[in-house]
C-alpha cells in the first residue's frame, strides 16, 4: 500500500536552532507578538500515488482552533485505497480539530500532547504494515522527521508556538516512532519551518542579502498595520524562487486572545463560520 502524501517533509525551525542544515518543502511562518499571532503557509501540495506524481496550489495547511491554530508540514494524511490495507485512513488536520475539541479549547500543551499521540499511533500502524515505505519517507530529511505540527495560541496570556515533530528511529525496536517538542516565545523576527525561508530572513548569504534589500524597499509602500503579514507573504514567495516545492499563494491567519480569528488572506482554506446576527 502506497500512501497519498500531500506535502514533502521539512525540518522545522527548532531543529535549525541546534543544527543548521538546509531543508526544502512547505514554508510556514509564525510571527509571535504580545497581543497577536500571525500564522502563514503556502498552498503547494504534492500527491504521490503508485507510479505517478502531481502537484498543485490547492492545499490548506492551517487549521483555525478558536483562539489557537495549527499548521503542519510533512506526511499529513493517509488515504486507504485498498480494502485489505491494514492501515486505516487518517488526516492530521482532523486530529488537531478533535484534540482541540477534546480539551475544550484549553490547555494548549495538553492539546498538543493529544495530537502527538494520535500521530504516533498512525505512523506506528503504518510502520508495522510497511516499514520500508515509512523509512523511505523519513529519509526525505536528515532528522528522519515524518510530520511536524506547529501549534500557536496564548498560554498564561503570552503568545506561544509549540512545535512537535514525529520522527522515526529504527534503533528503538519496540518504539521506533518517537517525538520531540520545542516551545518558542515571542521575538521580533518570525519563526519558520523552512530552512531557505529562515536563511532569507536571518542570513547573510548573497540571496538573503538580495531578499532583505528587496523587502526594505517594498516595506516603504506597505501600510504599517499590514507590514507583518506582508513580510510573511514576501519571504514565503521569495523561498519559492529557490524551492519549487513551496507555493506562491499564501494563506495568513490572525489570532488574538480578545477577538475572533480573522483570515487576512485565504486562497484554499474553509471560511470561518459566521456568527448569528
Amino acid at each position: 500500500m502506497w500512501p497519498k502524501v500531500n506535502v514533502r517533509i521539512v525540518i522545522p525551525v527548532a531543529v535549525f536552532l541546534v543544527s543548521p542544515v538546509p531543508a526544502a518543502g512547505t514554508s510556514i511562518v509564525v510571527q509571535l507578538d504580545s497581543k497577536r499571532i500571525l500564522i502563514a503557509a503556502d498552498t503547494h501540495g504534492d500527491k504521490l500515488d503508485p507510479g505517478s506524481q502531481a502537484n498543485d496550489e490547492t492545499e490548506c495547511k492551517i487549521v483555525p482552533l478558536g483562539h489557537a491554530a495549527f499548521a503542519l508540514t510533512g506526511n499529513m494524511d493517509y488515504i486507504r485505497n485498498q480494502i485489505y490495507d491494514p492501515v486505516v485512513s487518517w488526516d492530521s488536520r482532523n486530529d488537531a480539530r478533535e484534540a482541540y475539541a477534546a480539551h475544550n479549547g484549553d490547555l494548549l500543551g495538553t492539546m498538543v500532547a493529544d495530537w502527538t499521540e494520535r500521530a504516533k499511533r498512525h505512523f506506528t500502524s503504518f510502520y508495522r504494515a510497511n516499514p520500508a515505505r515509512v523509512a523511505q519517507l523519513a529519509k526525505a530529511n536528515a532528522e528522519n522527521i515524518l510530520l511536524a505540527g506547529f501549534f500557536v495560541g496564548f498560554q498564561g496570556g503570552q503568545s506561544t508556538l509549540i512545535v512537535d515533530m514525529v520522527y522515526l528511529d529504527e534503533t528503538k525496536f519496540l518504539t521506533p516512532i518517537l517525538d520531540k517538542q520545542f516551545v518558542l516565545s515571542p521575538r521580533d523576527l518570525p519563526y519558520t519551518s523552512n530552512g531557505i525561508t529562515q536563511e532569507l530572513i536571518e542570513g547573510n548569504s548573497e540571496r538573503a542579502t538580495a531578499s532583505q534589500s528587496s523587502w526594505a524597499t517594498k516595506i516603504k509602500t506597505v501600510k504599517a498595520l499590514e507590514q507583518a503579514q506582508r513580510r510573511a507573504e514576501f519571504f514565503i514567495q521569495e523561498t519559492s524562487k529557490y524551492d519549487k516545492t513551496v507555493g506562491t499563494h499564501v494563506n495568513i491567519l490572525a489570532i488574538s486572545p480578545a477577538s475572533d480569528q480573522q483570515w487576512l488572506q485565504n486562497y484554499t482554506c474553509p471560511a470561518l463560520p459566521q456568527k448569528p446576527r
